[in-house]
């Protein structure tokens, strides 16, 4: 399978191109959406920048007494940003942001616009994972009906405002505005500015006896909203027929570990051995890391346990799955046909091998 790109190379060497060209045009004030970002945080609050760019917010916010943790995607804009701030800058691209729980807030001012389309999700992903719970996120977008390019060969996701709330659909919605902005060589656009928070913690613990209503009903989601529209008639008819979701968690659910969010099950992983047998999250909270919280408590039990690697299946239909799981370090090693439902589908062996201080 071919990943989708994570990140447009030609608009990253735009960007190392005129570097010096926007460390000499960058001295004016820091971005109008700021100070009320600011407002919102403690004092001295952790702050990570995605995009840093010439450094003006960054120099905004540690004259503030912020705790800024300065990033961009590109080497020689990481270097300009550095002479600005007198301090290091990361050069980091958004794939590769892989922090957890370390910030209290993440600035992304006239950045994530680059992600391609396709990328997007799991870059919002790893912000997600980056936040403490409560924490706060800021991003603006050029709005338009389709992703394309400006006359400088620059890439833009261009979504629109409904498409810009929807992509952040499980995040605690602060404010979105339209308005109003300027353009790289002149001119203006319309834009769209959200600022969301992370919603409050999940906690990981063990299945009870009183989940398994909870448990059935999140088996019931993922059922329609991933296998449904994959199988025959015959074969969702026998689900239905015989309630597969209550003899699972009747059979197996004593082992499974919950993830809960203010009081609901939300998801739950299930593993024997070095193998993990079910990973769900229901669709209203996918995107949101808590898939990967659940497989990182699954391959520190395994590998906890002396195994060596953790096994795993899905189908082939299901690329979200393997994209997913090929970003955890997963290896699709071996097909077979799916014996389980009877449609015609495709499994997918999946292996990932375990360090000794997994995850």
């Amino acid at each position: 399978m071919t990943s989708p790109p994570e990140h447009d190379a030609a608009t990253l060497r735009f960007y190392a191109d005129e570097a010096p060209v926007y460390a000499v045009n960058g001295r004016g004030r820091a971005s109008q959406h700021l100070d009320e970002f600011l407002a919102r945080l403690a004092p001295g609050a952790r702050v990570l920048e995605l995009g840093c760019g010439d450094g003006r917010d960054s120099e905004a916010m540690l004259a503030r007494g912020f705790d800024i943790d300065p990033t961009d995607g590109v080497e020689a804009m990481a270097l300009e940003a550095g002479k600005r701030l007198g301090r290091p800058v990361r050069a980091m691209r958004f794939d590769e942001l892989d922090a957890v729980e370390a910030y209290d807030a993440v600035w992304a001012h006239a950045t994530l616009l680059h992600a391609p389309r396709t990328a997007l999700p799991d870059v919002l992903s790893r912000v997600f994972r980056a936040l403490k719970p409560g924490g706060l996120h800021f991003a603006n977008f050029k709005t338009g009906d389709a992703e394309g390019r400006d006359r400088f060969g620059r890439y833009y996701n261009y979504p629109s405002a409904a498409e810009i709330e929807a992509i952040y659909r499980g995040w605690d919605l602060v404010s979105v505005e339209e308005y109003e902005g300027g353009n790289y060589g002149g001119g203006s656009q319309l834009w769209v500015a959200i600022t969301v928070r992370r919603p409050a913690e999940v906690q990981l613990r063990r299945a009870q006896p009183s989940d398994v209503a909870a448990l059935e009903a999140v088996l019931h989601d993922t059922y329609e909203s991933t296998w449904l529209p994959q199988l025959t008639p015959e074969a969702a008819r026998a689900f239905r027929e015989e309630d597969r979701p209550a003899a699972y968690v009747a059979e197996h659910g004593a082992r499974f570990w919950v993830a809960e969010r203010d009081g609901q099950v939300v998801g739950f992983v299930d593993w024997d051995g070095d193998f993990v047998n079910a990973l769900h999250v229901r669709a209203s909270h996918a995107r949101k890391g808590i898939g990967h919280l659940l497989m990182d408590k699954a391959e520190a039990e395994i590998a906890g346990a002396g195994f060596a690697q953790a096994r795993l299946e899905t189908d082939t239909f299901n690329t979200r799955s393997r994209a997913f799981y090929a970003r955890r370090g997963y290896r699709e090693v071996d097909t077979y046909p799916d014996a389980e439902w009877d449609s015609g589908l495709t499994t997918l062996l999946l292996v990932k091998t375990l360090g000794p201080s997994q995850p």
